[in-house]
C-alpha cells in the first residue's frame, strides 16, 4: 500500500508472483521470502477428532506400530515412551495415543475427564511437585517418577492429559530444549530401540534424560525445506522421534544437556539410521560441513536457494550454514 511504501521506502518491491513451484520453497522460508499476507485454502466439512490413550509398553507395540500407523481409519498415532525400563522385566512403559475422525454430529464423549476448573486434589499437587523436583533438582530419579505416575493410571481407569504423567508443574516457567529426528516410517522400530539403548548407556554414566521419548508418524510433503520433504509428497511416510529435555534453568545442568543432544544427533547421523535432523540443530557440524549436510539431507536445497535469491537476494550468503 501507499502507507507501507512511505513508511518503509528502502524495502525492495517485488512483483506479484503466482507460481506453485515457488510456493513449495516459500512454505518453509526461514523468513526469506517476504511477508505472505494472503493464502487460498481448500477446506473440508467440519468434523470432530476422537482421541484414545492406552497404557502399554514399547515392547508390546514395537512389532505392530508401523502397521498401525498405516491404518486408514486413524488420522494420527503417537507413542509417549518412558526412557527408563522397568527394573523387574526391562519393559519401557508407554502411552499409545490414537486419533480418528468422526462425524461432526457424533455425541461428545467426555467420560473420565476432569473439570479443568475444579480444585486440584492434594495427591495431584504432590505428584506435580515431585515431578518438578525430579526434573530440576535430581534428574537421576526421573525414571522412578515417570514410572510411578504411569503406574497410577490403571487405578484411575483413565488416561487424561499428558501432564498427568509427564507434568512438571510450572511447565511454562522452566527452560527446556528438544531435539527432533526424522526417519523413514519403516525405521521406527530400529530408531526407537537405538535411542533407548543410547539413553540407557547414558544413564549408566549418570547422564540422565529428563524427559520422555515421543514417537509420531507424519506424511511427507513437497515443501523443500521441511524435515518431512519427499518428492513423493504424502505418499511417503516418516516417523519422528522427539527427545524433550527440561534444563532446570541451572548453568551446571546445561553442559550435560548439550552433551546429550550432541549424542542424540550422532545417533541420528549414524550409518545404521542416516536420519534427518532439523536444519538448525546441528551443533556438532563445522562450518565446512554444514553445506554438505543440507545438500544430502534436503535434496532440493539448491532449488530453494535459487528461489530465495530470486525473491530475497543474497542475504544468506555470509552464513556458512546456508551458503
Amino acid at each position: 500500500s501507499a502507507d507501507f511504501e512511505t513508511t518503509y521506502p528502502d524495502v525492495p518491491r517485488t512483483p506479484l508472483l503466482i507460481d506453485d513451484d515457488l510456493m513449495r520453497s516459500a512454505r518453509v522460508s526461514f523468513g526469506e521470502f517476504g511477508v505472505i499476507h494472503a493464502v487460498v485454502l481448500q477446506v473440508v466439512p467440519h468434523y470432530r477428532i476422537e482421541e484414545s490413550r492406552i497404557l502399554t509398553t514399547w515392547e508390546h507395540e514395537r512389532d505392530t506400530i508401523v502397521r498401525l500407523s498405516e491404518d486408514p481409519s486413524l488420522r494420527h498415532i503417537e507413542l509417549w515412551i518412558n526412557p527408563y525400563p522397568n527394573i523387574f522385566n526391562g519393559d519401557h512403559s508407554a502411552i499409545l495415543v490414537k486419533r480418528k475422525q468422526v462425524d461432526s454430529n457424533a455425541p461428545l464423549n467426555d467420560a473420565g475427564f476432569e473439570d479443568p476448573a475444579a480444585p486440584i486434589a492434594a495427591d495431584k499437587i504432590w505428584q506435580k511437585n515431585l515431578t518438578w523436583m525430579a526434573y530440576n533438582l535430581a534428574p537421576e530419579i526421573v525414571g522412578a517418577v515417570l514410572g510411578g505416575n504411569l503406574a497410577k493410571l490403571p487405578l484411575t481407569g483413565r488416561v487424561q492429559e499428558p501432564n498427568d504423567i509427564f507434568d512438571i508443574g510450572k511447565a511454562n516457567e522452566i527452560p527446556a530444549v528438544s531435539g527432533e529426528y526424522i526417519f523413514k516410517a519403516s525405521q521406527a522400530e530400529l530408531a526407537v530401540d537405538t535411542y533407548l539403548a543410547h539413553l540407557h548407556a547414558n544413564a549408566m554414566r549418570w547422564l540422565q534424560h529428563p524427559g520422555w521419548v515421543s514417537l509420531r508418524f507424519v506424511n511427507g510433503t513437497t515443501s523443500r525445506m521441511s524435515m518431512f520433504n519427499s518428492s513423493q509428497g504424502a505418499k511417503e511416510k516418516f516417523c519422528s522421534i522427539e527427545l524433550p529435555m527440561v534444563t532446570g534453568g541451572t548453568a551446571t545442568w546445561l553442559p550435560q544437556i548439550r552433551q546429550s543432544i550432541e549424542g542424540y544427533q550422532a545417533v541420528c547421523r549414524s550409518a545404521a539410521l542416516n536420519g534427518r535432523m532439523h536444519w538448525a540443530q546441528s551443533w556438532k557440524l563445522s562450518d565446512a560441513e554444514k553445506p554438505a549436510f543440507l545438500t544430502s539431507h534436503y535434496p532440493e536445497w539448491k532449488k530453494w536457494r535459487s528461489h530465495q535469491q530470486q525473491i530475497g537476494g543474497a542475504t544468506f550468503a555470509q552464513d556458512a550454514f546456508l551458503a
